[in-house]
Parts: C-alpha cells; sequence; structure tokens
C-alpha cells in the first residue's frame, strides 16, 4: 500500500510594513459612526478616499470594509478586490444584502463577547463605509434606513462603524434616526444656515470655502478640518502594495 505524505500546514502573517497615516483622519475613524454632508462637489469623496487611505495603513486582521458605492461601483471600486475588503455593493440589492451581512457579524460579535463577558470586541474593526447615503436611502427607502438605524444603535461596541457620506443635507438625506447615533458629524460647504444646522447642529458651513475645509463636532468639540487630497500616485502606491500577497505575508 502508498502512502502519502501529509502537507505540512502553513501558516500566514500579516507583515506590518510601517507606513504613513492621517493623523485626522485616524480621529475619525476611532468613533463610533461619523456621518458626512455637504453640496455637490465639496470634498466628500476626497475625504472619504482619504479615510480609506489612512485606514489601509492597518493591516487586513485590524481593519476591514463592507463598501456600498451607490454611484454605481465607478467611485470606490478600486479597493474593490483588497484583503481587507468583505463585501463590495454596487446595487441597490447587494447593498441590502451588505447591510444584512454587517448585521448578521455585528450579532455574532455581541453573542461572543456576552460569552466571553466583555463590553469591548477584540478583534478587528469594519467599517460599513457608504458613498452616497441620499441615492441609498432613495432606492431602497426604510429596507436600508431600518438597518443602518439598527447598526447605529448596536454596532459600536462590536467594533462596526458606518462612515456615510451625503450630498443631500435634508432630513431625507440626513435622517435623525441615523444621525443620532452617530458620534462624529462632518459638515462642508452647503447651501445654507439651515442646512448646516441639519448637518453639524449650528450654521456655519454655509460661510466654508467651496471646496477642502469641513467642520468636524464630536460631542461638545468643534474642529475645522483641512481636506488637502493624496495624489493619484499616492493612493496606487498603497493599493499596489495590498494587492500583492508577497508584499504583506509570511509564510513559516
Amino acid at each position: 500500500m502508498f502512502g502519502f505524505k501529509r502537507k505540512p500546514q502553513v501558516k500566514a502573517y500579516y507583515h506590518i510594513d510601517p507606513v504613513k497615516y492621517w493623523a485626522q483622519g485616524k480621529m475619525i475613524l476611532d468613533e463610533a459612526h461619523t456621518l458626512i454632508a455637504g453640496s455637490t462637489r465639496c470634498g466628500k469623496s476626497t475625504l472619504i478616499h482619504k479615510l480609506m487611505w489612512t485606514a489601509l495603513a492597518f493591516t487586513p486582521d485590524r481593519v476591514k470594509f463592507i463598501i456600498i458605492d451607490m454611484k454605481e461601483g465607478v467611485e470606490m471600486m478600486r479597493y474593490q478586490k483588497l484583503p481587507h475588503v468583505l463585501r463590495f455593493a454596487d446595487t441597490e440589492q447587494d447593498a441590502i444584502k451588505a447591510l444584512d451581512f454587517a448585521i448578521e457579524t455585528t450579532r455574532a460579535r455581541l453573542k461572543e463577547m456576552k460569552a466571553q463577558g466583555i463590553v469591548k470586541y477584540d478583534g478587528a474593526d469594519i467599517y460599513v463605509v457608504i458613498d452616497e447615503l441620499g441615492f441609498l436611502l432613495q432606492a431602497c427607502g426604510n429596507e436600508a434606513l431600518d438597518r443602518l438605524t439598527l447598526l447605529g444603535r448596536i454596532a459600536a461596541a462590536a467594533r462596526v462603524h458606518l462612515v456615510m457620506a451625503t450630498q443631500d443635507p435634508s432630513r431625507k438625506g440626513c435622517p435623525s434616526a441615523i444621525q443620532v447615533n452617530c458620534t462624529c458629524l462632518i459638515g462642508m460647504k452647503c447651501r445654507d444656515a439651515q442646512q448646516s444646522r441639519q448637518i453639524i447642529g449650528m450654521a456655519g458651513c454655509e460661510s466654508l470655502p467651496r471646496y477642502g475645509t469641513a467642520f468636524i463636532v464630536r460631542g461638545s468639540e468643534v474642529l475645522t478640518l483641512p481636506i488637502t487630497p493624496k495624489t493619484d500616485e499616492e493612493y496606487q502606491e498603497r493599493i499596489a502594495y495590498w494587492s500583492d500577497p508577497s508584499k504583506y505575508l509570511i509564510y513559516e
């Protein structure tokens, strides 16, 4: 009888390659949930990409994404195949499935926390990145609103975070049921003081420059945030790093 040699197990480790990240972006990512709102072409997508660039300074065992791109996948497709990405949705149906996956993951983590008697999950942060929230709510209505409201209420302790951007700073685009659970509100240039109050609870965003500056409200703290875009080369360098397993995995 012929015997077969069992192949030795190969264990993969993430190699932590020291890279720079945006300190203010890390501050935003450390919040429970974040809502970004402002007029068209004021820099919301630039901010989202810069937050992604910052999060990608960390290995996939520390940071993961569920990406919902309601701009037909065009805005966020560069990240789709990265090892950090758990789900990528660019249709209404896939967006609801992605939110359901986020809820299932949250509940599984909460169940694990309860069994261990801990109040904060010890594992990777998962960012549910939504661009554009207004389009999602318009297309999916209460199906999306109910799921986002639930995630806003229960997900933070499980290290599942909402990061949402909208160009509709109105009650429809920024529903209070979602906004009330956001610990970080980011307001960019908008039409008038009423829209500013809808976004950050006070006037001021209407007076911001047309592009590249935001107000951040974290509790009682109000900060001014300049948003300088990263270059295409900087984005491509980081994406290329995570696209090549030989660069970030060590096999023993």
